[in-house]
């Protein structure tokens, strides 16, 4: 009964058909996303694609945003405009003046546009046009491995291996997030088209690629990340001369510079993230991360656990690349006869090592690997080539032949098994993880008084929790307040004391904006210095001390009115939410206590 179901799986997959059934497969197994309305980002650009409903003053900002194709602008890096984004809440009074944060997904906001002008409020509309295009991306894949891998079957089964990789299904199930996977299938149309022009001499490659490639540029930025598999494709695939080979990539090259200096020239891009690095504009801080960040996302491409695991734990992240440069050491002895006279597979699994390099630049996380996973699904189907044709040069020794079954054995489990059932769950992971994002909508005031108000914040579990307050009332047109001003954004214990009418003296117990939230919009190339002011409508904020990484450590806050003054309303976070909070009185202290870490992050 075994061989039969395996024999008409067979011939299924290596058939043309398996490129529908991939894009079949990516469909269904995200389909729990349908259900799970918007979440986090989404509502950042719901928010922008209405005009900032409730902040007037930022729909007047001249070039802050433009709907669609420039929507995906967190921080300016023009001081007037952070400041007015600082006063509405949308980033905590500590960020970087000059902090920029502006993503290049041109066609993917005007995605998001047809989803706002189409589908209105319905969400699950939205979520139905992602799944869209991950079944399109999916199918997409399955070309390009029916173009490279032998026999058929190899082919049909990397295609579906990468539609059912539980890796993709975070990004699938958030709408805003479509720029991680949407180039992808621009990008293997292309390297279909060059592989077609180099190896069968069909001269319209030539030009389709680098069109191909614009039209992933424009999709998003990260488009960029083919170039990986061009280079790997130039130095193992082509048969022609290097000089040839070098002209090959020349037409997408060309593309790939300008693309750069259109980039650079609209000041696209990150300046002073502690969470995301720019490898263009912050060299060495990127190098600093690169040790410790690549083999993560190469261990979780082909095997486990999901760095994300390590996140905010130096000490469990670095243990992580530890292990993981040993796993992967062991993995390349275990598939280093099959390297070595497989062309196909050194092409794979140098694309897939070279497109892990710009994913680098954020805190690494399996969502990233959409790029990676072309490479990588081709490298594990042909193992099972290998291993299934008994080849002897695999199992040459008792050592390798131990080796291979263990990891064909894990590969099986991980990829075949525990892919497909992990991946409805991490289609609907962003819901779980905008718990408190949500939270704090629910539990803040929400009279139509609050329009009129200021509304002050004493502490919030991060910034990313206290931002995503305006943005989500901003975004479903519920009642914003005038400004948002949140004191401190942190887990631990705050000390709140009042040295006038007007005034609060705020000091945490481990500094302000700890890590790594805190650093998302002043990285620690950017230390905060003793008497550091912010001046606001309404409030003007004065650094009195800072902890030994430059860190505010105690901060005066003097409010242009009587801090009793019923026009500033006082929440703080407790428990798992927003509650009243009562200014102390003059010369007293209020201590607010520390937030359960466990629930709230």
């Amino acid at each position: 009964m075994l061989v039969k179901f395996l024999e008409f799986m067979r011939r299924h997959i290596e058939r043309r058909r398996v490129i529908v059934i991939a894009g079949a497969l990516a469909a269904v197994l995200t389909a729990p996303s349908l259900f799970i309305g918007y979440n986090a980002d989404d509502h950042f650009l719901r928010m922008v694609m209405q005009g900032f409903p409730g902040m007037p003053e930022l729909n007047e900002l001249p070039g802050l945003v433009s709907v669609p194709f420039n929507m995906f602008a967190y921080a300016d890096g023009r001081p007037e405009y952070n400041r007015a984004y600082i006063d509405h809440g949308l980033l905590p009074w500590w960020s970087y003046d000059r902090t920029v944060l502006r993503r290049c997904h041109p066609l993917v906001g005007l995605s998001l546009w047809v989803d706002y002008l189409c589908f209105g409020d319905h969400a699950w509309l939205a979520h139905l046009h992602s799944l869209f295009w991950y079944a399109v991306v999916a199918a997409a894949v399955a070309m390009l491995y029916r173009r490279l891998l032998t026999p058929a079957w190899v082919a049909g089964l990397a295609a579906i291996l990468f539609a059912i990789d539980d890796a993709h299904g975070f990004a699938v199930g958030w709408i805003a997030n479509r720029n991680a996977f949407m180039p992808v299938a621009p990008a293997a149309l292309l390297l279909l088209v060059h592989d077609r022009w180099r190896r069968d001499g069909w001269t319209p490659g030539a030009i389709a690629a680098p069109l191909l490639l614009i039209i992933g540029l424009l999709i998003s930025d990260s488009g960029i990340t083919v170039c990986a598999y061009l280079a790997a494709y130039a130095l193992f695939m082509d048969e022609g001369t290097w000089r040839a080979r070098s002209m090959s990539l020349l037409p997408c090259a060309s593309v790939g510079a300008a693309w750069l200096i259109i980039f650079q020239r609209f000041n696209f891009g990150i300046v002073s993230s502690g969470i995301y690095v720019d490898m263009g504009r912050e060299p060495g801080e990127f190098l600093r991360h690169f040790p410790e960040r690549a083999p993560q996302l190469l261990l979780a491409q082909l095997a486990i656990p999901n760095p994300a695991l390590a996140f905010n734990q130096p000490r469990v992240s670095i243990a992580l690349a530890v292990y993981a440069v040993v796993i992967l050491t062991l993995i390349a002895w275990i598939l280093w006869p099959l390297l070595r006279k497989d062309k196909v597979a050194r092409f794979s699994a140098l694309g897939m090592m070279l497109s892990v390099i710009p994913m680098c630049g954020v805190l690494p996380d399996k969502r990233l690997l959409f790029f990676p996973g072309i490479g990588g699904m081709a490298l594990v189907a042909l193992f099972f080539r290998e291993f299934a044709s008994r080849q002897d040069d695999l199992c040459a020794t008792r050592a390798r032949r131990i080796g291979a079954h263990i990891l064909c054995a894990c590969w099986i489990w991980i990829h075949c098994i525990q892919a497909p059932l992990l991946m409805p769950f991490d289609s609907v992971n962003i819901s779980r993880f905008f718990v408190p994002g949500t939270r704090s909508d629910a539990t803040a005031p929400r009279d139509a008084q609050l329009s009129g108000s200021d509304l002050v914040i004493v502490s919030a579990p991060s910034d990313a929790v206290e931002s995503y307050l305006p943005v989500i009332r901003s975004s479903l047109r519920a009642p914003v307040p005038a400004h948002l001003w949140a004191l401190n954004a942190g887990m631990n214990a705050v000390n709140v004391t009042r040295t006038d009418s007007r005034t609060l003296e705020v000091r945490p117990e481990d500094g302000f904006a700890p890590a790594p939230w805190g650093t998302l919009f002043r990285g620690p190339n950017q230390p905060m210095e003793a008497g550091y002011t912010v001046r606001l409508s309404g409030l003007t904020i004065h650094v009195l001390s800072v902890t030994p990484d430059g860190r505010a450590e105690t901060v005066r806050f003097v409010f242009d009115k009587d801090v009793d003054d019923p026009s500033l309303r006082w929440i703080t976070w407790i428990g798992k939410g927003y509650a009243p909070f009562t200014p102390p009185a003059v010369g007293e202290t209020t201590r607010v206590d520390k937030i359960d870490s466990d629930w709230a992050i």
